[in-house]
C-alpha cells in the first residue's frame, strides 16, 4: 500500500522497523527488512537514517535474504560519498572485518 500511497509511506516504514526492532521471530524481521528495502528503492536519499539503523541491526538480523538487503540498500547508498563512507564503515565494524 505504501508503494502506491507515498504519504503512508513515512508510517509503514516507522511500524515495519519498530517491528524489526522488537520481533523475536527471525522469519518477522526478514520479510519486514526486505519490505523495507522495497520502500528505500523509491526514494533512497531520503531514507539514510533507516538504512543507518538496519546497519547497526545487522548482528540481530538472522535471515541470509535480509542481511543482503540490507547490504544491497548499503549499497544503494553508494552514489552518495559522505554516506556511502559512513554506512560501509559501520556495517565493516558490526560484522567484524575491521
Amino acid at each position: 500500500m505504501a508503494a502506491w500511497i507515498p504519504s503512508l509511506t513515512d508510517s509503514c516504514l516507522r511500524g515495519l522497523m519498530q517491528l524489526i526492532q522488537t520481533s523475536k521471530r527471525a522469519d518477522m524481521v526478514a520479510e519486514s527488512v526486505v519490505v523495507v528495502r522495497a520502500l528505500v528503492q523509491q526514494a533512497p536519499e531520503s531514507r539514510v537514517k533507516i538504512v543507518r539503523q538496519l546497519a547497526r541491526m545487522m548482528e540481530s538480523i538472522q535471515v541470509p535474504a535480509a542481511r543482503a538487503s540490507v547490504v544491497w540498500m548499503i549499497g544503494l547508498l553508494c552514489r552518495i560519498p559522505y554516506l556511502f563512507c559512513d554506512i560501509t564503515g559501520l556495517f565493516c565494524r558490526k560484522i567484524g572485518l575491521f
